[in-house]
């Protein structure tokens, strides 16, 4: 028994450089911001964030998120915990029709709350200029009024990204602690669009008529620009074949189920737009509740680059259980993960739930 005023030294009370985490029993909580930070700003700075050819464009200058995030590991299991405060600093830029010179004004795209309490909410988002030219009527009445159209879904679903990033980076680190308990430093992973790949061009196949089903083709070509990479996913749905078809082509039920609005027009030749024009299209092929064909590509693949995506529809023995299969060729390399992130979790998730039943998943390659 110490006297009073001394240390036992049997008793260690304090981290030893020599101490080890047996088990990875105790917590260990690791610093999040500095990678969210630099990851968010290389996503927002991927691309513009809103362009109209030769009208306008808006790029963004720099990111500032502040706040805190962390991730908390114990024997295999983690916690995230996150209250942030994310601002986009723009600039845009244009040439003034009566002179002819350059114009350019500037602004923020705030999402004043990012927190892992409201996770799977509509974030909110407040865009206004902030510069000298905040009150000219290019910026008044166009700019700013298209940015407050379209660029908040965008928003939202690049911090989802990130976030789903972030989860998936610091998840693994459980498995790399130091001997001190401290998981290791991450490799910040990039958001870029990539490269452009040389032209390539493939048609789809024609499918037959039957009596029950009538099969709709597009005559234009379904084409993308290099050969990219190839996405396959096999998913079973609580759901008929036809609530499904229905869904994945109805405008309204689209937009319940992306958080936003969503324009789909269901015919061969139809456009649509996800995410506020993170995600467009083109409808090439539709079999009524068998099978939906279409041109895919993210708003920051370069050019003209287009992926193509099938999803075919089949009935199961189980009563009222369907298997989606979905095939997509033509992926840039650099966004094969986030594509099949986004299905996965902007998509398929969000039907299971829809429906009120998550059917056991058969295959993800």
């Amino acid at each position: 028994m110490a006297r009073i005023g001394e240390t036992d030294p049997r008793w260690i009370v304090t981290n030893r450089e020599d101490g080890t985490n047996v088990g990875a029993w105790h917590w260990v909580e690791k610093d999040c911001l500095p990678w969210f930070r630099e990851t968010a700003s290389d996503a927002f700075s991927a691309s513009p964030l809103l362009s109209r050819g030769g009208d306008f464009v808006v790029t963004t200058k720099s990111v500032d998120v502040t706040g805190e995030a962390t991730a908390n590991n114990r024997k295999g299991k983690t916690i995230y915990l996150y209250e942030l405060e994310l601002t986009v600093n723009w600039e845009a830029k244009w040439t003034d029709s009566a002179t002819s010179s350059s114009e350019t004004a500037t602004g923020t795209l705030k999402m004043p709350y990012i927190g892992d309490d409201n996770e799977g909410e509509a974030l909110e988002v407040r865009i206004e200029a902030t510069g000298a030219n905040k009150s000219n009527d290019k910026v008044k009445k166009t700019i700013v009024p298209a940015m407050q159209r379209e660029c908040p879904a965008v928003a939202r679903t690049t911090v989802e990204q990130v976030i789903a990033r972030m989860k998936e980076k610091f998840a693994t680190q459980r498995k790399g602690l130091t001997s001190s308990g401290t998981a290791s430093a991450p490799t910040p992973v990039l958001i870029k669009p990539a490269p452009a790949s040389p032209t390539s061009t493939t048609k789809p196949s024609a499918t037959s008529s039957t009596a029950s089903t009538k099969s709709t083709s597009s005559s234009s070509p379904a084409s993308y620009v290099g050969s990219g990479k190839d996405l396959h996913m096999t998913e079973r749905f609580r759901a008929s074949p036809k609530n499904l078809y229905d869904l994945l082509l109805d405008p309204q039920r689209l937009s319940m189920l992306t958080g936003g609005q969503a324009i789909m027009e269901p015919r061969v030749g139809g456009k649509f737009v996800y995410f506020g024009g993170a995600v467009t299209g083109e409808i090439l092929e539709l079999i009524p509740e068998q099978r939906i064909k279409q041109t895919w590509r993210f708003s920051t693949w370069p050019g003209s680059h287009n992926s193509v995506v099938t999803i075919e529809l089949s009935p199961s023995k189980e009563f009222d259980i369907t298997t989606l299969t979905l095939h997509q060729v033509g992926i840039p390399s650099e966004d094969l993960e986030r594509t099949q992130h986004g299905w996965r979790e902007n998509f398929w998730e969000r039907i299971k739930k829809m429906f009120g039943y998550e059917a056991p998943n058969m295959s993800s390659l």
